[in-house]
């Protein structure tokens, strides 16, 4: 726990203190050399800027889902929903990311497959957070296979992508705030988005659910996370 924590309170530091520096940087350089900088110069420089306030911003938010999630805060709020709608809404959201990698975006959904019960905010922020590391770690024009199955008492969800796979040693931690995981090939770089905390967000709340998240990894093949809810 002290290890966990410790790298949780570094990556932290290390997160803030990236666009805490950019925008130090370029708010500095506005002030000293306004009057030398033309007009496109500081609109591309209060860009960048607003980037920085949007990498902390999106920091914060998950660092206080986080700690809400750990606390037992905030009760669910279940009802019914079809899961199949809300992975369709999440593909539709993340298909122009994907189309700039030449992606390939497949999901196959059992015929009459029944509602599930569960806090629907709450798991939109669970595939939000599986749509999006989907992308980021697909080889360019690969593949994204999302499938809906209902299976007894229950409805599973699998989400699995092409690329270079996670190393076997990383696969028992993934799900820790902060852990850093190495591909079996090549590292691929975080997003300027990336926290290091969605797949841990993602365990919390499947947990609160009464659900288990797994993974399965080969090098060079495919990467599939996959869960479960129950039917309504």
């Amino acid at each position: 726990m002290e290890k966990n924590h410790r790298q949780l309170v570094a990556g932290i530091s290390h997160d803030l203190r990236t666009p805490l520096a950019t925008i130090q940087g370029y708010v500095e350089t506005l002030l000293m050399k306004k009057k030398e900088l033309g007009a496109a110069q500081q609109e591309r420089y209060l860009n960048i800027i607003q980037d920085g306030t949007h990498q902390l911003q999106h920091l914060v938010e998950d660092l206080f889902e986080l700690s809400k999630l750990e606390a037992n805060e905030t009760p669910l709020q279940t009802e019914p929903f079809s899961l199949a709608d809300l992975a369709g809404d999440n593909a539709a959201r993340c298909q122009i990311a994907a189309h700039e990698k030449q992606i390939t975006l497949n999901i196959n959904v059992s015929p009459d497959l029944p509602l599930v019960t569960g806090d629907i905010r709450y798991i939109d922020r669970v595939l939000q957070n599986l749509f999006d590391n989907a992308v980021k770690y697909c080889d360019i024009n690969g593949k994204i296979i999302v499938e809906l199955i209902s299976h007894r008492q229950e409805v599973a969800f699998r989400i699995a992508n092409t690329g270079v796979g996670i190393d076997p040693t990383d696969l028992t931690h993934l799900f820790d705030a902060y852990h850093t995981g190495k591909r079996t090939k090549k590292n691929i770089p975080q997003s300027k988005s990336s926290t290091g905390l969605g797949l841990a967000i993602v365990k919390k709340i499947l947990q609160k659910h009464g659900s288990t998240i797994t993974v399965e990894s080969e090098a060079n093949g495919m990467t599939v996370f996959t869960f479960s809810l129950k039917i309504d």
